[in-house]
């Protein structure tokens, strides 16, 4: 089956794809599952997305993509606030004042988490000695393109200075283990030919 160029792909599935290949960077790099901060802040929330339409084997320039697409939508923005600057921006985050992770969608713990990963390259990298600014610069534009692709989903944030970077750890678990669980209950009910959502008792 011939495979569609990048820019037919939805900006969801660009999503996805820029964050499998950022993990496999750091797992090619030898920091693979478990072993390191930044590869444990993904794996948090990869898995809350579907994978079954991303093919992982696109060889094309995802990042340069994701990169375009978000440039060109600043350029967009900017150019409508030059045009009508009394105009406001149709959606708004709440800051919320309290720590609790678990009130959060998935896509905006992701947003946590992605905000999280930026603060971590900007304050923490150089010292512990990871130079490298490619994944820095994935991590940045994934932030923006996860603001941008979403947007209609974000509603609510929790500040990074009120909480504590292994909660974020700890909520990315949990989350992943909940939709393992229930993944594992529906292949249960579909062996035995039952549908849960029929109330037929």
């Amino acid at each position: 089956m011939r495979k569609r160029p990048l820019y037919c792909l939805n900006s969801e599935v660009l999503f996805r794809l820029l964050v499998n290949r950022l993990w496999c960077h750091y797992d090619s790099g030898g920091i693979s599952a478990r072993r390191s901060y930044q590869a444990t802040l993904i794996e948090g929330f990869m898995d809350l997305f579907p994978t079954d339409w991303v093919n992982c084997d696109i060889v094309a320039d995802v990042f340069g993509e994701v990169k375009y697409r978000v440039d060109r939508h600043v350029r967009a923005r900017e150019w409508r606030e030059r045009q009508n600057p009394r105009k406001q921006q149709k959606w708004v985050q709440y800051e919320l004042p309290f720590a609790e992770l678990s009130v959060l969608s998935n896509v905006e713990f992701t947003l946590l988490s992605l905000e999280e990963l930026c603060r971590w390259y900007e304050e923490e990298a150089e010292k512990k000695g990871f130079l490298y600014k490619h994944p820095a610069n994935i991590s940045i534009y994934l932030k923006k393109f996860c603001e941008i692709c979403f947007r209609k989903s974000l509603r609510r944030k929790v500040s990074l200075e009120v909480i504590k970077k292994e909660s974020i750890i700890t909520e990315g678990n949990e989350r992943n283990r909940l939709k393992r669980q229930m993944e594992s209950r529906m292949d249960e009910f579909e062996r035995c030919g039952i549908n849960p959502w029929w109330n037929s008792f």
